[in-house]
């Protein structure tokens, strides 16, 4: 699958009443990375909205990375939802038509600070199509005690 999107935490909107907080974590000279800090067991949810490019092939797929703070053991989840907006759509803005959920899972790296990443196929993708405005949402489904950190999510397509 080919990389379409990269979308990074400076770039993801707040849900409005649960979000993860947006983080600038500190490295060797002075560097930061911006995150999104999604706290354990919150149901917090971040959202990017943006046009689907020329050339978009279903299935579509989203690739998370991300970080733990201190566990390093257990299964990581997220799910991610898909709305896409056509022109001329019968959903009146400025509400909300999401597809089904979809969700993808992956094992915690062992060290604490190790990037991993999980792939969530998007079975559902409300129908998105070249030219749509799509709106893609992140949450956090999993029990484990340690906040986890979300640096960049890759929206794929088939090619």
């Amino acid at each position: 699958m080919a990389s379409l999107l990269t979308l990074s935490a400076l770039d993801s909107q707040p849900n409005l009443t649960l979000f993860p907080r947006l983080r600038r974590l500190a490295s060797t000279g002075g560097w930061g990375r911006y995150v999104l800090e999604y706290a354990p067991n919150a149901g917090e949810m971040a959202f990017w909205t943006f046009r689907a490019p020329q050339g978009l092939l279903l299935p579509l797929s989203a690739t998370v990375h991300y970080w733990m703070a201190s566990a390093t053991a257990g299964t990581v989840q997220f799910g991610v939802q898909v709305e896409a907006r056509t022109p001329g759509d019968v959903h009146l803005m400025p509400g909300i038509a999401f597809d089904a959920a979809n969700t993808g899972s992956g094992t915690v790296p062992p060290i604490a600070g190790q990037v991993g990443q999980v792939t969530v196929a998007l079975a559902n993708a409300d129908g998105a199509q070249a030219g749509d405005t799509l709106t893609v949402v992140l949450w956090r489904g999993d029990l484990i005690v340690s906040p986890c950190y979300v640096w960049t999510v890759d929206l794929r397509d088939a090619r």
